[in-house]
């Protein structure tokens, strides 16, 4: 399951990036936004994609790096890491 939201920290908006069907469940991937979470959380999504714990961007493998949008924020981190 890809997510349907992003968090565009520059417009200061919630946006989609793929068409959201009505009643459907509204998914977010929180490393987009998060570095390093002070309250990781494992992940109950169900995806065969699922990371498993939800830590922040910071945790993630070079591999799950490539398959999401990240925040200007997230991007220089992720360029000096």
């Amino acid at each position: 399951m890809r997510p349907q939201l992003f968090f565009d920290t520059t417009l200061m908006e919630l946006v989609t990036i793929k068409p959201i069907a009505a009643g459907e469940e509204f998914t977010f991937f929180y490393p987009s936004a998060e570095w390093d979470m002070d309250r990781p959380f494992t992940c109950h999504c169900g995806s065969s994609a699922c990371i498993g714990k939800v830590q922040g961007a910071k945790h993630l493998s070079a591999e799950a790096l490539k398959k999401y949008q990240f925040t200007g924020f997230i991007e220089q981190k992720l360029a000096t890491r």
